[in-house]
């Protein structure tokens, strides 16, 4: 009867450490996921910019307001429905965005949300205002918990405020004057 116990019990633990180890990998996953989809925005913007001659924000129709901080600080971008303004606001600039492709991008305009269920953000900067030519263009996920700017962020260039478990990324540089920040 001892016996049947204990391997019980190592059934038990080898259970949850496969559990663990499971989940572990499935969020790797999402991670890897969301750094393509990034990456492949990114490379559509490039096209995008190139074809047109214009920024990001003026690809959008000129609008630079972003959906990363609506009311500033941090942002939860779980359960936003798609008629919320900042979903409405990435859908319109992906749709802008393939448009301006003319044919040239991997069809981005499914890349509406992440693996977590949540719009990926943006902050279209480049040349938004006219002291401040120099600023990047960022987009990102939210991550697994859903909040936009907290800490520690899996980030491929160093810029505040993608913290936390946020996954950003920085678009390079369109336009000319900004080649060599």
């Amino acid at each position: 009867m001892i016996e049947l116990l204990i391997v019980v019990a190592i059934i038990g633990i080898l259970a949850a450490l496969i559990t663990v180890s499971v989940n572990v990998a499935l969020t790797n996953a999402k991670i890897a996921r969301v750094k393509q989809d990034l990456q492949t925005f990114a490379s559509a913007v490039s096209i995008a910019e190139a074809n047109t001659g214009e920024v990001l924000g003026q690809i959008n129709g000129g609008s630079y307001g972003g959906n990363i901080w609506p009311g500033g600080g941090s942002v939860n971008f779980n359960n936003l429905s798609d008629s919320s303004g900042a979903v409405q606001y990435w859908y319109s600039l992906l749709a802008n965005v393939q448009t301006a492709c003319n044919g040239e991008c991997n069809n981005i305009s499914t890349m509406k949300r992440d693996p977590w269920g949540n719009p990926y953000g943006i902050d279209p900067n480049e040349l938004e205002f006219s002291g401040a030519l120099c600023r990047r263009d960022l987009v990102l996920s939210a991550g697994p918990n859903g909040i936009v700017d907290t800490s520690d962020s899996i980030i491929n260039d160093v810029i505040p405020p993608c913290g936390g478990d946020d996954i950003c990324y920085v678009l390079p540089f369109a336009s000319g004057t900004c080649t060599n920040q």
